[in-house]
């Protein structure tokens, strides 16, 4: 889509104030603002220029009768064209580009399902690429031996300097599934 199929719509909770767009951009609309004299000023509507946070999303503020906040702008885009979010959904890049903000890369998902997609798509590291990971995939391989020898979970996790959970969590399949 280029900026001549470009649609804008209102940002949910600052209609009349900021507009987002198809492509991702957000801008301000046209207005007048009083300043604490009473005199008015006109501003003119503007391409507002987000920043990137420590988890690579676009964000910017907005502000509403003084009150100011950060947004996501995938946050802001998918309430304007998907619609509200469901309780306990996030919004998802389908592409895995956080910023590509196009509604068409956005979806409602859980969030167990979003970091399913992420790890799928090599975003969040599994495994010992895990910068939290004690056990290497050759450790887990050999603790699932010994978990099928019988070998109590508490003389595993003892072992391996490990919390029991952690072993249980591997018998059970929820982590370390990639490992056989």
């Amino acid at each position: 889509m280029n900026s001549l199929n470009e649609e804008w719509r209102d940002v949910v909770g600052f209609e009349a104030l900021y507009q987002v767009s198809s492509l991702g951009r957000v801008r301000s609309c046209d207005r007048v603002i009083y300043d604490n004299r009473g005199y008015s000023k006109s501003r003119k509507s503007r391409l507002l220029s987000p920043t990137i946070d420590k988890y690579g999303y676009y964000k910017l503020h907005l502000s509403k009768n003084d009150v100011r906040g950060y947004f996501t702008i995938h946050v802001l885009v998918a309430k304007a064209f998907i619609g509200d979010r469901p309780d306990g959904l996030q919004v998802n890049h389908i592409n895995g580009v956080k910023t590509d903000n196009r509604p068409e890369n956005l979806e409602y998902v859980t969030g167990s399902r979003n970091i399913v997609h992420a790890q799928d798509m090599g975003l969040k590291p599994v495994g010992s690429r895990c910068w939290q990971a004690k056990l290497s995939e050759s450790d887990v391989s050999t603790i699932k031996a010994l978990i099928r020898q019988g070998v109590n979970i508490i003389e595993i996790a003892d072992r391996y300097g490990v919390v029991k959970q952690t072993i249980s969590s591997i018998k059970q399949g929820v982590t370390w599934k990639h490992v056989s």
